[in-house]
């Protein structure tokens, strides 16, 4: 790397600091880009060269953030652990550590713009990091399904979506309640994947119709 490209990246990495902490202190809403540049010391024009919106800053600090727990998700699915239970509760220990960097407020004031926002895209945009889960955790469960772990009819993205869907739930409770525990919520969703590993129906039993 270059010395222009070293000096981009520590301006990039100093206005996601900044950003993130006047989002964490003012909220997102709240917060202007001019006071980003001011707290970055850039130049507003040096800000939106950088980045076209106030939207595309957080994007962008999410995508870094991401990137983390991405590196932790694949270490964990690459590994060869027979007990499915147990991968996947760590696998999703990883998100619900990462829901203890920032405040409720903070977590709400965010669910709240990506449902009010005019820019479909940021909705999208905010969506794409579940979306990118869900594959690398369907990845993972056809793996399973072809060590003969997981039932041959099973269709590993419909269970992607099922045990990710489950996920959100709690991170929705963790948000939006300030007396939501982390640590139950951790232990209900692993409770949570034995039942859909165990199935709800006796053994023995025929696969329904309809």
């Amino acid at each position: 790397m270059g010395l222009r490209e070293r000096h981009k990246k520590r301006r990039r990495n100093t206005i996601h600091e900044r950003a993130m902490k006047l989002f964490l202190e003012k909220g997102f809403t709240s917060t202007t880009m001019s006071e980003i540049a001011e707290a970055a010391e850039v130049s507003i024009g040096t800000l939106y060269n950088y980045y076209g919106s106030k939207n595309s800053l957080l994007l962008a600090i999410f995508d870094d953030q991401f990137g983390d727990a991405r590196e932790e998700y694949l270490t964990l699915l690459d590994g060869d652990g027979a007990d499915l239970i147990d991968t996947l509760a760590s696998v999703y220990q990883v998100g619900f550590d990462y829901m203890l960097r920032f405040p409720r407020p903070f977590m709400r004031e965010l669910m709240k713009a990506a449902m009010e926002t005019e820019d479909p895209s940021f909705r999208r945009s905010l969506f794409r990091y579940d979306e990118e889960a869900i594959e690398l955790l369907s990845s993972y469960l056809s793996n399973q399904q072809s060590k003969g772990r997981i039932q041959p009819g099973v269709d590993p993205m419909s269970a992607a979506w099922v045990i990710h869907s489950v996920f959100q739930v709690y991170q929705m409770l963790i948000g939006w309640f300030d007396d939501a525990d982390v640590g139950t919520a951790s232990e209900r969703f692993r409770r949570d994947l034995k039942t859909i590993f165990t199935g709800l129906r006796p053994s023995g039993c025929g696969t329904p119709e309809g």
